[in-house]
């Protein structure tokens, strides 16, 4: 499942940020040949009609929400396979490598994410008052794709508070009650959320 509802509003510009070229390839259209390369299984495009409809793309397609749980709701629903992957559109390098860690990690979760080590300090704060400086070996920095049980995540979603905004499909699971994990994310996995992100990324492609 490929997630390309959002509105880009960090990227500036005025259009989705997945028309954005890397050495002259739509990001959309990097990260879709990366998720082939990595995984032999259809891939569900959630976006928004108008997206859809621009993108020219040739891929079974629903239509996302205003909120990420929303569009991910929909594409688990619209799914049929055991495991899902959820993806976001805007991280066009996922390995293969990566892919098995996850299904393999599935064989004892519910859902489980990729992360890396937080390397920075990280305090919770009210403001400008710090109120708590959190032990960093006890954080990581999660990325997608998420690897989780279909049958799992559509009960999360329905039993959940509908008002609460998760911006993280395995914290719909563990509110839920079932059982999530991690497993080593990949430093190249980059998420574009700005244009210098594109230069980073046109250095690696």
């Amino acid at each position: 499942m490929l997630l390309a509802a959002g509105s880009s509003s960090r990227f500036g510009g005025g259009t989705s940020k997945l028309f954005a070229t890397i050495n002259g390839t739509r990001l959309i259209d990097l990260t879709i040949q990366s998720l082939k390369d990595a995984l032999n299984a259809p891939i569900i495009l959630v976006s928004t009609p108008e997206f859809y409809e621009e993108s020219g793309l040739k891929l079974p397609w629903v239509a996302g929400g205003a909120r990420r749980r929303d569009s991910a709701f929909a594409g688990a629903k619209a799914a049929s396979s055991e495991i899902i992957l959820i993806h976001d559109a805007a991280r066009p390098f996922i390995s293969s490598a990566l892919v098995e860690r996850l299904l393999g990690a599935t064989k004892e979760f519910d859902g489980v994410a990729p992360g890396l080590p937080v390397t920075d300090t990280i305090k919770r704060v009210a403001g400008n008052t710090v109120l708590e400086t959190l032990k960093r070996s006890e954080l990581i920095a999660v990325q997608t794709p998420q690897a989780v049980r279909r049958d799992a995540m559509i009960k999360a979603f329905e039993s959940v508070d509908p008002l609460e905004d998760y911006t993280d499909d395995l914290a719909v699971l563990s509110a839920a009650g079932f059982r999530t994990g991690v497993v080593e994310g990949d430093s190249h996995n980059l998420k574009i959320t700005t244009r210098a992100d594109i230069v980073l990324a046109e250095s690696w492609n």
